[in-house]
């Protein structure tokens, strides 16, 4: 059992530190308000250049559905041949975004990253993009080989060609279209990046408030413990 002044430099002392950190959370949440707006600086940017990517891609995998109408179509009159055909996939870009980039985490692993497919829905979060071409994962047709060469009946050779030129001309949309995605690409990246800063500042800022928070907690229940007469044998 403590001696008096022992139980009274103890409450004393855990008074200090619950006043200390009643000013740390103050700090701590005026930091928060400042970073926050900070954050939003970037919103635009992201969100402009995560939209026209999000129509790039929405475009190449359109021209990419026409496509397979053209060589189903082709194949339908005696075009092309099963040997040697190959699947068409989609292209696909990604939302890297690591768990701290969520303005609600509190959690234990800010550095993990969730993986989820670029959309109108999430333009403008994340850390960063990945773009895929032919994404293994998405086939969405048969490309059928030989398209200029007749098979089987009816077969005319001017409409095999006809469709063979059809698809080159998208073919060739698509490569621009994906020029300027890749364009796009690295600068908007560039820009989450610095980004990230200011959000792992921002989960400091609220991890700091809620183990402060929990701390002043448990100093009250110490302190009430201490100043209860029912307890004075004990302290």
């Amino acid at each position: 059992m403590a001696t008096e002044p022992q139980k009274t430099n103890l409450l004393n002392l855990l008074s200090e530190n619950f006043t200390g950190n009643t000013r740390a959370i103050e700090s701590l949440q005026e930091s928060l308000s400042e970073v926050e707006p900070i954050i939003e600086y970037f919103t635009p940017s992201c969100e402009g250049f995560d939209t026209r990517i999000v129509a790039l891609a929405s475009s190449i995998n359109n021209i990419k559905s026409e496509i397979v109408v053209l060589y189903s179509n082709a194949n339908a009159v005696g075009c092309g041949t099963t040997v040697g055909q190959s699947t068409i996939r989609q292209d696909i870009v990604r939302n890297l975004s690591y768990e701290v980039s969520d303005e609600t985490y509190v959690g234990d692993s800010p550095f993990d990253i969730i993986t989820t497919t670029l959309s109108s829905g999430n333009v403008g979060y994340g850390t960063f993009l990945t773009f895929t071409q032919n994404d293994l994962t998405a086939g969405i047709g048969t490309a059928y080989a030989n398209l200029q060469t007749c098979f089987g009946f009816p077969c005319i050779s001017g409409i095999c060609v006809s469709y063979a030129s059809s698809i080159a001309v998208k073919e060739s949309e698509i490569a621009t279209l994906r020029t300027e995605l890749n364009s796009l690409i690295s600068p908007v990246n560039s820009i989450k990046t610095e980004r990230i800063n200011y959000h792992v500042r921002r989960y400091g800022d609220k991890i700091g408030i809620i183990e402060l928070t929990a701390e002043n907690v448990r100093i009250n229940t110490a302190i009430a413990a201490l100043n209860n007469p029912t307890f004075d044998p004990y302290t």
